[in-house]
């Protein structure tokens, strides 16, 4: 018997605007708040990110009191002397998604070549300071991981000292990483050691948060900075750069005169990490590449001949979401007259496919097993069995074939207004998440595959628009077409719930129909979560919690 998992469903962004009194976005003013969006801070949105605009935006849209975009659009135009809607609107459009340690060979690569090469320098020189940068800070994760390590490497008697500086565009995540407060679940990458060391666990009102300690804090200063706005503030020189997922949002010009701008902030030889799905083609002047995504400043006049040899740029590609990499809005990369396609890391840096062992039909059955409810995304490089129930909600597989690496998400709606909560429920940040997962685990871009289950009808006896799983069906087909993801399979429409089972390795999706009494479970719960939603739409922001 397979026990039933929560699968909520709702109606569509248009639907729930239609019903909140404000007037659907249409086309020519999604045009208008695009290239705004893209004059003011350099993110490229495609023609896919209309539902995803119109869910963030709408609440600054209630906020204002206007009840159409297009006098959303002339408010942030005309009626906003000071920018300051302006910046609630870029916050709105941003995602930020990011974690402690996240890309770990990077933090590898400071322990073992980075802070040795400092000390080595310190025996000449006498200096006896780092200067670091991370850029695209987002919530704080990446800045803390950067403290945390330098302090693990150079004890507090060896007179070094660290200057940290984290920017980011986003307003409101440099409150929060100012802040340091975060859920319990978020420090699980950190080692259990670090985690006595450095953060402070939240008690009564408090617990399940923690608190990045005095010591991590201290070291860091958080500031407001825009790409686009010329010239930079910051003012080098730096040992080290981070920009990790944050120029896929970007165009080549936009990337290019980023890079540029690092290049002169940082000290000969100083390094520069990008993200997992970025690559510096065509700067090899500027920079010579290790490995991976970590890249050296070459000296003034030194030739590109000492470069270690790459792969050839990479046809323009739809780059990975997020800053991570899960998240914001990132730019189209597909090539398009006012939208130049954007670089991305070429085949040659997935994992080889024959790198580790793959399951076949005899051992399947023996590998783990993991359940992924509502608002669930997992990606796995080892060979993995993913399952999950779905009524009116899609499943959708993700996948590179070579580098056998794939996953599943599990969504309800194509999009909602109030994302904040558990924004994975919705199709469009579902997708994305999920492509990003896959790209930061070695696939590449351009082999992904999809396939496709659920959006059954199963909702019209118990009162709910049996629009939804249409709505649904269509929206993944759309999605996947304008983001030229070939869905080689699916299952899509039907009466009846289905159970899907989808092998990571060999991408291999087992479908089966489950019974009426199943379809009766599953219709409640997403009536449950239709009435829960709707709540949320009236009910005011909580205070964010501050004692520990």
């Amino acid at each position: 018997m397979v026990d039933p998992i929560p699968n909520p469903s709702l109606p569509s962004t248009q639907d729930i605007v239609s019903a909140s009194g404000l007037q659907p976005l249409s086309d020519q003013d999604f045009r208008a708040i695009r290239d705004l969006i893209y004059e003011k801070s350099g993110i490229t949105l495609s023609d896919s990110k209309k539902q995803l605009v119109t869910s963030r935006l709408a609440r600054r849209l209630r906020v204002r009191g206007l009840a159409s975009y297009r006098e959303y659009y002339e408010l942030v135009t005309r009626r906003d002397p000071q920018g300051e809607e302006l910046r609630e609107m870029l916050n709105a459009i941003t995602t930020n998604k990011t974690d402690f340690f996240r890309e770990k060979h990077h933090f590898d690569f400071m322990v073992s070549t980075f802070f040795p090469q400092c000390l080595e320098r310190a025996k000449t020189t006498g200096e006896k300071r780092l200067r670091i940068w991370s850029a695209g800070c987002s919530t704080g994760e990446e800045p803390y991981t950067l403290a945390m390590t330098f302090l693990s490497a150079f004890p507090q008697g060896g007179q070094w000292t660290l200057e940290l500086l984290a920017t980011d565009l986003d307003t409101q995540v440099l409150e929060r990483a100012q802040g340091g407060i975060y859920p319990e679940e978020a420090i699980a990458p950190v080692s259990d050691d670090l985690q006595r060391r450095y953060f402070r666990r939240g008690t009564g009102a408090n617990a399940g948060k923690v608190r990045v300690s005095d010591a991590l804090r201290q070291l860091i200063t958080f500031r407001q900075l825009n790409f686009v706005e010329h010239p930079w503030w910051v003012k080098g020189p730096f040992d080290l750069i981070l920009c990790r997922n944050v120029m896929i949002y970007f165009n080549q010009d936009t990337q290019r005169t980023i890079v540029e701008n690092f290049a002169q902030r940082l000290r000969p030889d100083g390094y520069l990490f990008i993200g997992h799905s970025e690559t510096l083609n065509g700067l090899n002047h500027l920079f010579e590449p290790l490995r991976g995504t970590i890249y050296r400043r070459r000296i003034l006049g030194e030739p590109e001949t000492c470069t270690t040899a790459s792969a050839p740029p990479a046809p323009a590609q739809r780059p990975a979401v997020g800053r991570g990499e899960a998240g914001p809005v990132p730019a189209a990369a597909r090539s398009t007259p006012e939208r130049p396609g954007l670089a991305s890391r070429p085949a040659s840096a997935a994992a080889p496919a024959q790198s580790r062992p793959r399951s076949n039909e005899a051992d399947a059955r023996s590998l783990p097993k993991v359940n992924v409810i509502i608002g669930g995304v997992r990606a796995s490089r080892e060979p993995v069995i993913l399952r999950t129930v779905l009524g009116s909600c899609i499943c959708a597989c993700i996948y590179d074939p070579v580098a056998k690496i794939g996953g599943i998400n599990h969504f309800m709606l194509p999009d909602g207004l109030d994302e904040r909560t558990m924004p994975t429920r919705f199709g469009v940040n579902a997708m994305e998440v999920l492509i990003n997962e896959v790209l930061k685990l070695g696939g590449d871009r351009r082999r992904m595959q999809a396939k496709a289950f659920g959006a059954a009808h199963v909702l019209s006896d118990v009162g709910l628009s049996p629009d939804v799983p249409r709505k649904n069906a269509k929206f993944i087909k759309e999605f996947l077409q304008a983001e030229g993801i070939p869905l080689v399979s699916s299952r899509l429409g039907g009466s009846a719930p289905v159970e899907v089972v989808f092998t990571t390795d060999t991408a291999r999706a087992m479908v089966r129909a489950l019974g009426d009494a199943v379809a009766r479970d599953l219709a409640r719960e997403e009536k449950s979560h239709d009435l829960e939603i709707k709540k949320q739409l009236v009910l005011p922001q909580q205070s964010s919690v501050e004692l520990f």
